[in-house]
């Protein structure tokens, strides 16, 4: 039996195929990133974490993320802000991982005053940010008296300016 005798490559030949090699390598890698960054992952699962006042529906409703959806077409900081503008929620953050799950961390702002405001109380936190309407009178919450609001808004401020 003949033994096959294997031939060298020139220093030139050698230099090719890694660069070809290197080429390919590149392409294949920048293809899968377009396919998954593109329509090819969709929400499997959203996680909701953080949230006690505020109900899972109402955070998902809100961001407007929904499963199926197409999870690198979710823009993280534009859900952010809009689940920030719920008046209990104090910050949320928005991941994705490329197997489909989307979460979502909310940190809920809590109440620490009551003000009396015609017939009915409002909550507001420590930033006098008005979190809710209310008919209950809660003796351990800190009372503010003698404050007249013009525009009662949810989310709002109670102070808009230094004065």
């Amino acid at each position: 039996m003949a033994k096959r005798r294997r031939k060298r490559l020139t220093a030139k030949q050698r230099t090719r195929r890694r660069a070809l090699f290197s080429i390919l390598f590149i392409a294949i890698i920048t293809i899968g990133v377009h396919l998954v960054k593109n329509n090819l992952v969709t929400i499997k699962d959203i996680r909701v974490q953080g949230n006690k006042k505020v109900s899972r529906e109402e955070i998902l409703k809100r961001g407007r993320v929904d499963l199926g959806g197409k999870l690198y077409k979710q823009d993280a900081q534009a859900i952010e802000a809009k689940i920030e503008a719920i008046p209990y929620i104090k910050d949320a953050k928005v991941k994705r991982s490329i197997r489909g799950i989307l979460s979502i961390q909310v940190q809920e702002r809590s109440p620490v005053a009551q003000l009396n405001f015609r017939d009915h109380y409002v909550n507001v936190d420590q930033d006098l940010r008005i979190l809710e309407k209310t008919m209950q009178f809660q003796p351990d919450y800190i009372k503010i008296n003698g404050l007249t609001i013009k525009n009662l808004q949810m989310g709002s401020y109670i102070l808009l300016n230094d004065k």
